[in-house]
């Protein structure tokens, strides 16, 4: 898979999590990017999916992740 496929995949995934409210997601959306050219943008997105398990709300970072990696 390309980095470009692999965004996209990571872009989907963060959708299915914010859509189920699920954190289950994070983990392998830092799996597929940390396979990809690690910009500021991907490091700040791998950041988040770290924390993101953390937060009051299991969905809160799926947008923030796909707004980095979108960028």
């Amino acid at each position: 898979m390309q980095n470009i496929e692999k965004i996209a995949r990571a872009r989907e995934l963060c959708q299915l999590g914010f859509n189920t409210h699920s954190a289950e997601y994070y983990e392998q959306i830092d799996k597929i990017l940390s396979e990809v050219v690690q910009t500021e943008a991907i490091q700040k997105a791998r950041r988040l999916c770290a924390a993101g398990p953390t937060l009051s709300s299991p969905r809160f970072a799926y947008p923030h992740i796909e707004s980095a990696i979108s960028g």
